[in-house]
């Protein structure tokens, strides 16, 4: 704005569909335009930078929203960001409701302002992406220990300052070492993917769904009315117990996959990690009882004549 002397800046972030402003000087409003109306788009298909001193006499911009109507944009400059791979993600524009001119010093100065505010997004986008990185499973993009513990000491700090009490259940995969032997790994991550989805699905949009490492997953309910029942949390498992009832699908071949469930509500003094241990402790006797159970299935048929 200050090196075109114009009224309005803005940064514009394109995709497909539209153009995000997401920064702006002199009072132009934020948000997203549909694509097919923007000026700037003209810039990034181009790769370079657009200089129309009168945008309303501009061929280029002729049936354009912006300049027509009663307040039609008339100067505007724009400069494209282009990140370090060559992308042209978005752009730089100056533009006004009076003719302006600038010179080949001004248009150099747009340029190199673009340029920063090219890498300062780029700085933005991979610090993003490392976070997420160190926050989150590869795999599924759930949420990983580090994020889930994090979301735990909150939940079980928040209870002090409103009723109710966080459960939580510890998940395991039943079947699922069989399917990582007999059809490999590849078969193996696919069935940790559905199962993701399968979790997130029956769950509630509040909750928590991470991979703690291996095939064991963790729903974290924080937000329970008061403190939950007996029948409130046999709801709960038998709603996570469902979402495997039907068969995966791997590799063309309809495979086996329950889970053993151990859920548990947080006691009034207790800590996250005692929480955890308990969910721990009960899903390894629901595995328990699932291996007795098959035993004795097992025993049964073999017994027939």
């Amino acid at each position: 704005q200050f090196v075109a002397g114009s009224r309005f800046a803005a940064v514009h972030l394109l995709d497909d569909q539209s153009q995000h402003r997401v920064a702006s000087v002199g009072g132009a409003p934020l948000g997203a335009t549909p694509v097919q109306d923007s000026m700037c788009i003209r810039v990034v298909e181009a790769g370079s930078q657009l200089y129309a001193p009168d945008a309303t006499l501009d061929e280029r911009f002729r049936g354009n929203p912006y300049t027509s109507g009663p307040d039609p944009v008339r100067f505007y400059s724009s400069a494209p960001l282009r990140v370090a791979a060559g992308e042209v993600i978005g752009t730089l524009c100056v533009f006004d409701l009076e003719r302006l001119e600038l010179d080949e010093h001004r248009l150099g100065l747009l340029q190199d302002v673009a340029a920063q505010v090219a890498q300062h997004l780029e700085l933005y986008r991979s610090s993003r992406e490392l976070a997420h990185a160190a926050t989150h499973d590869p795999l599924t993009g759930l949420p990983n220990r580090t994020l889930l513990s994090d979301r735990l000491a909150h939940a079980m700090t928040r209870r002090r300052r409103r009723p109710g009490e966080p459960a939580l259940a510890l998940i395991d995969l039943d079947g699922f070492k069989a399917v990582n032997d007999r059809l490999g790994h590849q078969a193996g991550d696919q069935v940790l993917t559905e199962t993701a989805g399968r979790l997130l699905a029956a769950a509630r949009a509040e909750d928590t769904v991470a991979r703690l490492g291996g095939d064991e997953f963790v729903v974290l309910y924080d937000q329970m009315p008061d403190q939950p029942s007996e029948q409130v949390l046999a709801v709960l498992e038998s709603r996570l117990e469902q979402a495997f009832a039907e068969p995966f699908v791997v590799q063309g071949e309809q495979v086996e996959v329950k889970a053993a469930v151990g859920l548990v509500a947080a006691g009034p003094e207790e800590l996250g990690y005692e929480l955890l241990g308990r969910a721990d402790e009960l899903m390894y006797r629901r595995k328990a009882e699932h291996a007795d159970g098959a035993a004795a299935s097992h025993r049964d048929v073999a017994s027939r004549p």
